[in-house]
């Protein structure tokens, strides 16, 4: 499997994931990987009452697992 496909496998259960937690393992270049699956079609959430700061493609909001304020994803 590619990084891509890896990425859209764990954004599938559309959950918020920490992109230092959850993707970062799969590729330091998750960015550009996302920005990709945007144009592909892929829309993204960009909203939460947690959040701190909002995205084209995500938000910021406190992850729970490095206890860090950090970029998340989640598809819609």
């Amino acid at each position: 499997m590619s990084k891509k496909e890896d990425i859209k496998n764990v954004l599938n259960d559309k959950q918020w994931h920490c992109v230092i937690c959850d993707l970062n393992h799969i590729s330091s270049q998750s960015a550009a990987i996302v920005r990709d699956l945007a144009k592909q079609g892929a829309k993204f959430c960009n909203s939460d009452q947690n959040m701190v700061r909002q995205y084209k493609n995500g938000i910021s909001m406190f992850c729970n697992k490095c206890h860090k304020v950090t970029t998340h994803r989640k598809l819609e």
